[in-house]
């Protein structure tokens, strides 16, 4: 059975030898849940791996993409040293271990955002700068296609050069989401959105984060642990303070134990389905980070605080989210106010 009576309480279990899972909640209600989100991530995990076997070799990695690239393509070429960089950037940003089978368009326009964002970068990369990033990843992918490693190369969009668009949610984009997430039977990516807004976190680092690293109302990101390797300390909001404390009582190690890169990646496509967002740019799992510094430039934060709490390397990164507001004119009008002139009498002519 999976769930069974065990004194005043009653334990879950789900799954078998070393996947099993077993824990213990104080009410019925409380273990059906569970129970529920349990299968849940459970089939969302099978269909990623189902959809990867689909994709070509599940066992080819993207450092495995890009030594044949460099050996085959790259080594002793004309534009070698700058070549190699920009690969191996994306490299880093996708993940050496990654799956060629996994990655995705999505996957894929987070690691480009990121490379806008700064995250990497002092001062953020331009356009022009993303998309001979982008090249170098489509010539490694475009090398695991030929060699029957994947079967299609995953479809993204060029940066506009000169022109760029940040996207953010709007609170009604933030309602209509949570509400498909629980009416599709999701509610740890509900949760998910919630933490990411509020938080402001980049995908890898709340993957990562730990109920230990949560004390004292604030998120504790040690050096190390974040995309551009410096530490820093969030505040949480009631919300986030709320979705860590449900971890706590689980007895789970990580703030969002059931969830995966497979498991995300599965259930917001399931999302972006549902709601029929699937070629809308502004659906992507990053946004939810650029909404976080916007909604703080919005509630007047200024731009050192927006780059403390989102840790941005550069300030002129953070400054994109005070032009995007207007805060850095507020008040600025009044300095053209003036007195108007009277008007002068109109004199009726011929009459």
């Amino acid at each position: 059975m999976p769930i069974t009576p065990r004194g005043n309480s009653f334990m879950v279990s789900h799954g078998s030898g070393k996947d099993r899972v077993r824990l213990t909640r104080k009410t019925l209600a409380e273990a059906e849940t569970l129970l529920a989100e349990l299968e849940a991530a459970e089939k969302a995990e099978a269909a990623a791996k189902l959809l990867a076997a689909q994709r070509g070799d599940p066992t080819k990695t993207l450092q495995d993409a890009y030594d044949r690239t460099y050996r085959e393509k790259w080594k002793g070429s004309k534009g070698e040293r700058t070549t190699v960089l920009n690969a191996k950037q994306m490299l880093a940003l996708l993940g050496p271990d990654t799956l060629v089978t996994e990655i995705d368009s999505d996957s894929i326009a987070d690691a480009l955002n990121a490379l806008e964002d700064g995250d990497d970068d002092t001062d953020g990369n331009s356009a022009a700068t993303v998309n001979k990033k982008l090249a170098a990843l489509n010539v490694m992918l475009k090398g695991c296609m030929d060699r029957g490693w994947l079967k299609a190369i995953p479809h993204t969009k060029r940066r506009k050069e000169g022109n760029r668009r940040t996207f953010w949610y709007t609170e009604d984009d933030e309602r209509e989401m949570l509400a498909a997430c629980y009416r599709l039977g999701l509610p740890e990516l509900a949760d998910w959105i919630t933490f990411g807004i509020d938080s402001g976190m980049r995908r890898s680092e709340m993957l990562r984060l730990k109920t230990a690293d949560c004390f004292n109302r604030h998120i504790h990101l040690h050096n190390g642990e974040t995309k551009n390797d410096q530490g820093r300390v969030i505040p949480t909001t009631d919300l986030a303070e709320a979705i860590v404390q449900k971890a706590r009582d689980r007895n789970d190690v990580r703030v969002f134990q059931g969830m995966t890169q497979a498991i995300l990646r599965g259930q917001w496509d399931a999302l972006r389905t549902y709601l029929k967002k699937e070629e809308d740019p502004k659906y992507i799992v990053h946004v939810l980070r650029h909404t976080c510094a916007t909604r703080l430039a919005i509630g007047g934060a200024t731009a050192p605080q927006i780059m403390a709490y989102m840790g941005h390397k550069a300030i002129q990164t953070s400054m994109i989210y005070i032009h995007l507001t207007g805060h850095n004119l507020a008040g600025v009008s009044d300095l053209l106010k003036r007195t108007p002139l009277p008007r002068p009498e109109l004199k009726v002519v011929g009459g």
